[in-house]
């Protein structure tokens, strides 16, 4: 009987305890992701496996990365004990080549490691040069039209049979002028801004066809100011108080002494009071007050104001309104 009782004893001893870490844990099922070698514009794929070896519910607040590479949850947030869940991974490098290296970011509700981190990795091959590589506008005038040329080269010595170009916004007009079947094809773009709108900055994507269709990119950028300068471009009341009036002030100004009236001036909330100045034929003022209510909150508006000048018939100014702690 005795010695019974010591087997068992040993028997129980030997079965391997299967520890399950206290709330949630995440777990991820590879050390790194390696896409290898990836051509320049095109795109790979991975999925990443995240595991919850706890024993409550991990809830996954976020995934990140960049440097060229994009990460989305592809199933569910929420995993219970024992579950997984799936994130895809992309890598679509577009001006980086060589070596690339980043990490992807899990954040989620593990008290012991609410970051979890995974190495990524990839080899870009260039498959075209730019020249240059990317083409800059500069400050172009609104209803000005300018035209830049930018070369492309097959890094391999193939020929470019074709190129077709996206259009990502209603300013450009991009075509390719040269060398069809070459080695080496020459893009024409021209820009022409149908809007006053500060800043651009846009990823022009497309194809061309060497031995087979693959896809190609380059950035253009610059600036685009108006015939009618609106200063300042928004109107902000900061730290507002009840039983307080404010005022501000627009001034727009023809740029090179450019005539023009306002015609009518109106604003999408009634919190906002207008009234127009003419200071000369070429330079008007808008001046809007508020008066903040007892109890009222932040507040959106938007001026409207109407003009003859034929490039500049309706120019808006936005309004902010924020009241003080």
């Amino acid at each position: 009987m005795r010695t019974a009782m010591i087997a068992g004893c040993i028997s129980l001893a030997l079965v391997p305890h299967l520890e399950i870490s206290a709330g949630p844990r995440c777990e991820l099922a590879d050390g790194f992701v390696d896409f290898g070698k990836v051509p320049q514009f095109e795109e790979r794929v991975r999925v990443v496996k995240v595991k919850n070896a706890g024993d409550s519910n991990l809830e996954i607040e976020s995934v990140r990365t960049c440097c060229g590479f994009a990460a989305t949850l592809r199933s569910q947030k929420t995993v219970p004990p024992r579950g997984s869940t799936d994130i895809l991974l992309t890598c679509k490098p577009l001006m980086k080549t060589g070596k690339v290296q980043d990490k992807l970011l899990i954040v989620s509700n593990d008290r012991e490691r609410p970051i979890a981190s995974l190495p990524i990795r990839a080899e870009v091959i260039r498959q075209f040069a730019f020249t240059p590589r990317a083409l800059n506008f500069g400050t172009l005038e609104y209803g000005e039209t300018k035209t830049l040329r930018l070369r492309m080269q097959a890094n391999s010595g193939g020929r470019i049979r074709n190129v077709k170009l996206n259009y990502p916004q209603k300013i450009f007009d991009m075509q390719t002028i040269a060398a069809a079947d070459g080695a080496t094809v020459e893009i024409e773009v021209s820009v022409r801004p149908a809007a006053p709108v500060g800043g651009f900055s846009s990823l022009i994507e497309g194809t061309c066809v060497t031995d087979r269709e693959k896809p190609i990119a380059f950035y253009v950028h610059g600036s685009v100011i108006g015939k009618i300068l609106v200063m300042p471009p928004k109107l902000i009341f900061a730290r507002v108080a009840p039983g307080r009036s404010y005022e501000k002030t627009v001034t727009l100004i023809g740029r090179n002494e450019r005539k023009f009236s306002v015609i009518e001036v109106k604003c999408d909330s009634e919190s906002v009071a207008l009234k127009t100045a003419s200071v000369s034929e070429f330079e008007h003022v808008v001046t809007a007050s508020v008066a903040p209510a007892e109890g009222g909150s932040n507040l959106r508006a938007l001026i409207t104001v109407a003009t003859d000048d034929e490039l500049h018939k309706i120019i808006q100014v936005p309004v902010l309104v924020l009241y003080g702690r």
